[in-house]
């Protein structure tokens, strides 16, 4: 399972996390692969770039994804492209994560 998106409030990334380990099938039959957005240094993000990956960072653990779940620190945007063959490739499935419209 492959998500690319910004690490911001409105895509509700850690939802996709939480519901990806509650779920025993989808830890069974796949990954989570985790694009959102460069960092060097966490504390140099946006405060909600910040919560969002403090958010991520305890569900792993929660539910212990270590190895089921992977966020890439770096990428070029050139690489995107490249990202979706490889996961098409794979089987895998691209998840856009986002928000319900209230």
């Amino acid at each position: 399972m492959l998500a690319i998106c910004r690490a911001d409030h409105r895509k509700n990334t850690p939802a996709l996390v939480e519901v990806f380990g509650r779920s025993e099938r989808l830890r069974r039959q796949h990954n989570l692969v985790l694009l959102l957005g460069c960092r060097n240094d966490p504390r140099q993000l946006e405060k909600q770039q910040r919560e969002v990956f403090q958010q991520v960072f305890e569900l792993v653990d929660r539910f212990d994804l270590y190895g089921q779940v992977a966020y890439l620190k770096q990428h070029e945007r050139h690489q995107i492209p490249s990202i979706y063959r490889w996961a098409s490739r794979l089987g895998g499935v691209f998840v856009n994560p986002a928000s319900p419209n209230p």
